[in-house]
């Protein structure tokens, strides 16, 4: 399975804003329709979702949704399988914590500007997607393993890393924005063996690597100094600076060959993987010198 999430843009959507008393339903059939506070959602009990549809909650600063009223509208059920929780951070005052754990056959979208830290044990099993301002990760399981983490390719969407992460697949970013930073920690991205292509932007000093069937592609000009470790299936470059060449365990191409195999060693066991090569030659900077042996063609 191949997914194709390049040059994505956010979606405009509508906000209700005021203190609304109206008894009947709240239907959100598609799109996202957003609330700046718990008061302008009169009753969550009558609130019903389409799957495709997506629920956005302005949350923090002095009128918005807390910790706590997101965690009751989860416990609801008001958000179907397929649906997705919105969680706009722009009037939080800067950053806005959630530590409480998500779950279910649903999405979740970071929206608008500022911070969104989420830290809990979260096992929702659709993708996330970051179309504004930072989704920051800590404790290792804020991301499940089984859906795509989309950035849109807008300045200031970014995914950064608080401690190391275990993503399913990342795709999405661009020329404009959508970057990950790794801080000084890891991220593994593969563990849901979807194919990807990532055009943003990697930096900090910590690692990437690559698990699972799928093949990613890197597409973006990445600056990451940890190493690239590729534990399973194909990392695909595609362009000249995608690869950095420096950092502990890494490697780089000096074949202008479409394929090259390699070995790593990634913990304890030794694995055959491959990295697919553009097709112009890409050489190591004069000074500088891998770790690894380089990468030798597959017969």
């Amino acid at each position: 399975m191949i997914a194709c999430f390049r040059n994505i843009k956010p979606v405009p959507f509508s906000v209700l804003s005021g203190t609304n008393t109206y008894t009947g339903n709240t239907t959100i059939s598609a799109g996202t329709l957003a609330f700046s506070s718990l008061s302008a959602l009169p009753n969550v009990n009558t609130l019903s979702i389409a799957g495709s549809a997506t629920l956005a909650l302005h949350a923090g600063g002095a009128s918005g949704f807390t910790a706590d009223d997101i965690a009751m509208l989860l416990g609801s059920g008001a958000l179907p399988a397929g649906s997705a929780l919105g969680i706009d951070t722009t009037n939080a005052g800067g950053s806005f914590c959630y530590t409480g754990n998500i779950t279910g056959a649903i999405g979740l979208t970071k929206l608008g500007g500022g911070t969104l830290i989420l830290s809990g044990t979260n096992t929702y099993t659709r993708n996330t997607t970051i179309s504004g301002g930072t989704l920051a990760v800590s404790g290792g399981a804020a991301i499940p393993g089984s859906g795509t983490v989309v950035l849109a390719d807008v300045s200031g969407a970014a995914l950064s890393l608080l401690s190391d992460q275990t993503i399913g697949s990342l795709a999405g970013g661009g020329a404009s924005g959508g970057n990950v930073d790794l801080g000084e920690f890891a991220l593994t991205v593969g563990a849901n063996n979807a194919s990807t292509t990532y055009a943003g932007a990697i930096s900090g000093s910590g690692s990437l690597t690559k698990v699972g069937s799928g093949i990613l592609t890197l597409a973006g000009a990445n600056t990451y100094t940890g190493g690239t470790i590729i534990a399973g299936s194909v990392l695909a470059i595609g362009a000249d600076d995608a690869l950095p060449l420096t950092g502990e365990p890494s490697a780089w191409a000096t074949k202008s060959s479409a394929r090259a195999s390699w070995t790593s060693m990634a913990t304890t066991s030794r694995c055959r993987a491959s990295i697919r090569l553009p097709r112009a030659p890409v050489t190591a900077p004069s000074g500088t010198r891998s770790s690894t042996p380089a990468p030798r063609p597959r017969n």
